[in-house]
């Protein structure tokens, strides 16, 4: 299973190509994980997460990706404490 994370913000005008993509290329089974701000998903996701009302920084906006989807997998996984 691949996991693949994708931020998108303002703008959904490369959602269907990039999902049409990752069909066409990706032999192995995949989930992607998309955090968008400003927009609306054009394109069903495996999970997404609104940051519209998060940081404006990349950086802190991919972080937050990436924690979401560790708190995901690992709840998925029972992996995860509480």
């Amino acid at each position: 299973m691949i996991n693949i994370a994708t931020i998108h913000h303002n703008s959904s005008k490369f959602m269907k190509l990039q999902e049409k993509y990752v069909d066409r290329f990706t032999e192995s089974k995949y989930k992607i994980f998309c955090g968008f701000s400003n927009t609306v998903p054009t394109v069903s996701y495996y999970k997404s997460f609104d940051f519209s009302n998060f940081s404006d920084q990349h950086w802190a906006r991919l972080d937050r990706l990436a924690f979401e989807i560790c708190i995901y997998l690992c709840l998925w996984m029972g992996m995860l404490f509480l």
